[in-house]
């Protein structure tokens, strides 16, 4: 049987070019051929290459053996508005396996929960690492300043304005701001200087972005890392506090269901610390998008918002999640009338600024 390289060769000898001259007469490096002959296993590129120039035919050049199919594909498919182009048959073989797993998601039901019970502040452990099976624990996410889930508007995330809400008596427009306070927290002047600016920011992205900045870093609380999530929560329980509509929105979780922070796909290095993964999630909502959009094309986008949160009954929530976990003890608390527990004690022995006043805390 002739291999690929025994066809090869017997094209350089008609030729009558040395191998070197062969190669540049196909537009290969001389090394690439040689490495090509030497293990008979020839890239689709260059057999195309080599088959144009001297005018064979790929099929020609293929072993002579029917049993072998050569994997040459090239071109472009298009799938759910995006283009892809396909380079081989494995690139090929991606792509349908993309779409054959999207078909089977567009199909999956909403999983049953079973009978759930309310959660107390027992159950919550801001140090434990979760894996909550979305099929069988009632779960609620957030991600969106725009989110509605169960029909009301779910913006209770750090990033998202609408609740301006005051601490130690100094107005912030979201708690993105007030938390990124804490770490300039000294009373000096360019601590004040950045916490006047923190103050006057609506939008929580951009404060994050500005503020929590490497240029920053040698000015940055060294003992953040200490009490960060003690500040995170006293935040949080200040905006409960000193905003009754945010309290009103949390009150409506329902006692069985579990907050996660939808933060799939970041890649912050405390994405997983503040939220949770579920990729199998985003997945099935992307397929459920497209059959919602297909059938209702005049859709607006918050109607398409509504649709992919309706499906939340599937894959595995990954991650510490202690954002989700806040904003839960806190709907537990509001609830119950219990205080919402704070380590003051180690809050008090930061000593902790807000333009050049010390925080003072009730309990």
């Amino acid at each position: 049987m002739s291999t690929t390289a025994t066809k090869i060769k017997g094209l350089i000898r008609e030729s009558g070019l040395t191998q070197a001259k062969f190669a540049e007469s196909v537009g290969l490096h001389p090394v690439t051929l040689s490495r090509f002959l030497t293990s008979d296993n020839f890239s689709p590129k260059a057999l195309q290459k080599i088959a144009t120039i001297t005018g064979t035919t790929l099929a020609d050049l293929l072993p002579d053996d029917d049993a072998v199919i050569f994997p040459v594909v090239t071109g472009y498919l298009e799938y759910n508005g995006e283009i892809e182009k396909i380079r081989d048959l494995k690139s090929l073989k991606r792509f349908t396996d993309k779409v054959e797993r999207q078909v089977v998601l567009m199909k999956t039901r909403q999983a049953k929960l079973p009978r759930q019970s309310p959660i107390s502040l027992d159950d919550i452990d801001l140090d434990k690492w979760e894996n909550y099976d979305a099929s069988k624990v009632e779960i609620m996410s957030f991600r969106h300043h725009y989110d509605i889930v169960r029909g009301m508007i779910f913006n209770i995330g750090n990033m998202c304005s609408g609740y301006p809400f005051t601490v130690n008596g100094f107005k912030f427009c979201n708690s993105e701001a007030a938390y990124i306070a804490g770490l300039y927290s000294h009373d000096i002047p360019e601590h004040r200087r950045i916490q006047k600016l923190l103050m006057a920011n609506e939008d929580g992205y951009r404060a994050k972005k500005e503020f929590r900045n490497k240029r920053y870093e040698d000015i940055a609380r060294k003992d953040w890392d200490t009490f960060y999530i003690e500040w995170m929560k006293y935040v949080v329980w200040e905006k409960c506090q000193t905003n009754k509509d945010f309290a009103a929105l949390l009150k409506k979780i329902p006692d069985t269901a579990m907050i996660v922070e939808n933060s799939t796909g970041m890649t912050s290095p405390r994405a997983q610390l503040w939220g949770c993964f579920n990729n199998s999630l985003e997945e099935l909502r992307d397929a459920k998008e497209l059959i919602f959009k297909t059938k209702h094309p005049k859709a607006t986008d918050t109607e398409i918002n509504e649709g992919r949160n309706r499906w939340c009954n599937f894959g595995i929530w990954t991650g510490r999640n202690v954002m989700g976990k806040i904003i839960k003890m806190c709907s537990v608390c509001l609830k119950s009338g219990m205080e919402f527990p704070i380590n003051y004690t180690l809050l008090r022995s930061k000593h902790i600024f807000i333009c050049g006043k010390e925080v003072e805390y009730q309990c």
